[in-house]
């Protein structure tokens, strides 16, 4: 028999229960409670009634041995015999019922269980019960159930212990005062009421009886079954070295319902002694949901198309699943052995990770979607199957799992963890980090020249670098750096380079430069500008003169001229390496290496390079500071702007002399026309060059209206457009303007400002 087998063996023989007990609510109906010699009570119970409740009632006793004792220092309580009282509701019936037949399930009972009346309890004010366990008093007695009826009262908590395990249960709860809520418990319980501090705890007891069913199976202790457990779990992380195991439990469950506590049968019974088996076997284990999602073809299905005409249409969820075209697994929604909720994220699986008896997929579907007929696209059918699960991997493979499997969730827990105090070798920081580090590089994203404007600030790669300058694990850096290609460094800006180069200094990130001087410019432009920042204010000479030169004959190859889209001013890529190479020009003292640099910042000679990166460039103050006492290049270079602006300004810019507005030629053909009245565009440039005409109507076919109008909106012509639609084809006119004319005095104004603001 294999592992696999072996476990499922063991797992399947856990028939009785981990659970000690159950509890619940139910909302309030009328259930027309009779005591004799009192009459039916009202709710919830009012101080009166509880008066002439406990004038009827006896003290109740307690057993000691084989006696009955009285004794206010254990017990404080009032009693009514079954025998006196009555629910007259056949709607109490049909709740004690279902609510008995929950209790079974949630305890893990194969059998019939019949709830016998046995007290009614009424607990005052200091009303109590010390420590105990109940004396089975029927034949097939098993355990209690109490059911806490409408009554205003504060303290009076029940706590339930078993083998080694606690459970409060608390019937005061003013949201709670309208509803019956209940608590069951099997009989070698030890429980206890704690002080009742106001009010009156009124409540039901019950005593549950196997009616059918093998008593030997009833509440077998936690520890017990578990130890049963540990060979086949031995076993198992021998077979499933450095891989999750996800034990299937028998029962669908959603992501609202999923818990410990509404587990289902046996699943609440074997979950909880898997939970506390595994950390023995050494397993790390969770509550999941294991989400199984097929999506395939929709057969079986006569849509609208199919029955034209016919007066009918087949919903689409009448057909089956067909030709199966791709399937997922997924684990989620994780819990963890105190049942509260952890952000593990998602995982995908494979089937061969999931143990159980039955595939995942034997019974229907949770849920079912199926699409019909849509226009062109084919009829698609989509299965969800969800299971609760154990999941379980061995201890000291954590950190590869979690890293495999939700890298971005692990970064993030080594983010918190890099706050922490111990960060050295073997502690969980060191032991994540490692784990993190040797999946790289497969866990590097696509990168290439086109990720430079790509939001890397939450890639796990960045918080792995941060978190290694942080706790200054220079070690781990090391290993790190080896694995990484040049493109890695995209993910890197300027504050992360600060940061590892303040805790690491520039020498273990002498060799990553290397690499980058000699990989494609296109890849290793942006990290290289990066860093020769970082290196410039650290004033680091030797490093900046090696790096700067290499930068700056890309210039001939790749100029930083305008692009249509880009970004100006200080958050421009063209402003950063202006000024990168502008500072660095400082520390440079081969001419050959300065004049290059020169070339660079001066290969563009267009205005808009002017306006937009140089004239800002120069005129940044903490470049200007920073430059102020160095030779540097950059008096050349402001000579270079203020001679190009210079000459600008003092171009005149006189008003249009008549009606003729600039034009770019058109290619005919480029502009085909529609009718036998020729070529649109060459109708508008004749327009524009026209002296003497001002406006000018385009009758024409729309198709012709839209090239016109395109031409006219791209090229930004000093045209104002109205389409007259009272005839047809509908008419497009057009009046000439100086909108451009306006442009360039307020361009010419810009200009002016900038050359003031540099030849201060």
């Amino acid at each position: 028999m294999n592992a696999r087998a072996a476990f499922l063996t063991a797992f399947s023989n856990i028939t009785g229960t981990g659970n000690f007990h159950s509890a619940g609510s139910t909302p309030f109906f009328l259930p027309r409670l009779c005591v004799k010699a009192l009459g039916e009570i009202s709710f919830p119970l009012t101080t009166g009634q509880a008066k002439e409740l406990i004038a009827l009632a006896e003290a109740a006793p307690f057993g000691k041995g084989t006696r009955t004792v009285l004794d206010e220092k254990v017990r404080k309580c009032w009693q009514i015999d079954a025998a006196c009282f009555s629910f007259e509701s056949p709607e109490w019936v049909k709740f004690l019922q279902k609510t008995v037949d929950d209790l079974g399930g949630a305890l893990g009972i194969k059998g019939t269980v019949s709830a016998v009346p046995y007290k009614l309890l009424i607990y005052g004010k200091g009303g109590h019960f010390k420590p105990h366990k109940d004396t089975e008093k029927l034949d097939a007695m098993f355990g209690s159930l109490i059911i806490a009826l409408p009554s205003a009262h504060q303290g009076g908590r029940l706590f339930i212990r078993h083998d080694g395990a606690e459970a409060v249960v608390d019937f005061s709860a003013p949201e709670r005062c309208h509803e019956f809520q209940h608590a069951a418990f099997f009989a070698d319980c030890e429980h206890e009421v704690e002080p009742v501090r106001s009010g009156y705890r009124f409540c039901v007891a019950y005593n549950l009886r196997l009616e059918k069913g093998d008593p030997a199976l009833l509440n077998l202790p936690l520890t017990a079954q578990s130890k049963g457990l540990l060979p086949a779990l031995d076993d198992l992380k021998k077979d499933r070295q450095g891989q999750l195991s996800a034990i299937l439990l028998e029962h669908s469950y959603t992501e609202a319902n999923l818990s410990l506590h509404h587990l289902k049968g046996h699943d609440q019974a074997r979950a909880l002694t898997l939970l506390a088996a595994a950390p023995a076997a050494g397993f790390t284990t969770h509550l999941a949901l294991v989400t199984f999602h097929q999506m395939g073809a929709l057969d079986n299905y006569d849509g609208e198309y199919g029955y034209r005409g016919r007066g009918r249409y087949q919903d689409p969820e009448e057909g089956t699943m067909g030709e199966i075209y791709e399937e997922s697994l997924t684990i989620s929604d994780w819990r963890d052995n105190q049942d509260q909720k952890v952000d593990l994220g998602n995982y995908q699986i494979d089937k061969e990770s999931l143990i159980s008896a039955d595939a995942i997929d034997a019974d229907d579907p949770d849920e079912m979607q199926a699409e019909g007929y849509t226009g062109n696209a084919g009829c698609t059918m989509d299965h969800w199957y969800r299971r609760a699960a154990i999941v379980l991997w061995a201890g000291d493979e954590s950190e590869q799992i979690l890293c495999r499997q939700n890298m971005r969730g692990a970064c993030s827990g080594l983010e918190k963890l890099a706050s922490g105090k111990d960060t050295k070798a073997g502690s969980p920081f060191y032991r994540l980090a490692a784990a993190a580090i040797s999946l790289y590089p497969e866990k590097l994203p696509r990168l290439s020249e086109y990720s430079v404007s790509s939001d890397f600030s939450a890639d796990p790669l960045r918080l792995i670098l941060a978190a290694l300058a942080k706790t200054k694990s220079g070690e781990l850096l090391g290993k790190l750096l080896t694995k990484l290609p040049p493109a890695a460094f995209l993910i890197c800006d300027r504050p992360l380079w600060e940061q590892m180069f303040k805790a690491f200094g520039a020498e273990p990130f002498d060799d990553t430069c290397q690499r980058l001087l000699r990989e494609d410019v296109k890849i290793s432009r942006t990290p290289l500008f990066q860093i020769l920042g970082v290196l410039v204010n650290s004033k680091d000479s030797p490093r900046v003169q090696q790096i700067a030169p290499h930068l700056a004959k890309t210039a001939p190859e790749q100029p930083p001229g305008y692009l249509p889209g880009r970004r100006s001013g200080q958050d421009d890529l063209r402003f950063t390496e202006v000024r990168t190479l502008l500072e660095a020009s400082a520390f440079i003292t081969n001419r050959t290496h300065l004049k290059a640099v020169q070339e660079f910042l001066q290969a563009d000679r267009s205005l808009t390079w002017i306006r937009e990166v140089l004239g800002p460039v120069l005129l940044d103050k903490t470049t200007a500071r920073h430059l102020k006492a160095t030779p540097s290049l950059r008096p050349a270079v402001l000579d270079f702007a203020t001679g190009l602006l210079s000459k600008e300004t003092q171009r005149p810019l006189p008003p249009y002399p008549n009606w003729t507005r600039p034009c770019p030629p058109a290619t005919p053909r480029h502009y085909p026309s529609y009718s036998k009245k020729g070529d649109p565009i060459q109708e508008l440039a004749a327009f524009m060059a026209d002296p003497a005409e001002n406006m000018h109507q385009f009758a024409r076919i729309q198709g012709e209206r839209s090239s016109l109008e395109s031409f006219i909106r791209n090229h930004r012509l000093d045209l104002d457009c109205i389409t007259v639609s009272t005839r047809s084809p509908h008419v497009l006119v057009c009046s000439k303007n100086s909108n451009s004319h306006q442009a360039a005095l307020t361009l010419r104004t810009k200009d002016e400002t900038l050359l003031i603001g540099l030849s201060e």
